[in-house]
């Protein structure tokens, strides 16, 4: 399953429906599909998910992971785009929503 995230500056993105949900409990929603930030809240939502990002401490097992499999990929590495994509939509003054 994939999940999209929309914003008028930006158009879309797509996740994995696990990335994504994740992601988004990262900036503090509920991870419930479909949702929205409106405009005024996207900037606290992408100072949640740095924050996360910042104090998320990869398990031993992930850490044995990522030297041992070449698809392994830092949930830092993935919320990259997102990041980029939220801070558009803070320029813009617009909303993202999730389907």
């Amino acid at each position: 399953m994939i999940l999209t995230f929309h914003t008028p500056s930006r158009g879309n993105i797509r996740y994995d429906a696990k990335i994504g949900v994740a992601l988004l409990k990262f900036m503090g929603r509920t991870g419930n599909v479909p949702g929205a930030v409106d405009a005024e809240h996207v900037a606290a939502a992408l100072a949640k998910l740095r924050e996360n990002l910042d104090f998320h401490d990869e398990s031993e097992e992930e850490r044995e992971r990522v030297e041992t499999d070449d698809d392994y990929v830092a949930m830092r590495i993935r919320a990259f785009p997102l990041i980029e994509f939220l801070e558009a939509a803070i320029a813009e003054n617009d909303y993202v929503s999730w389907e």
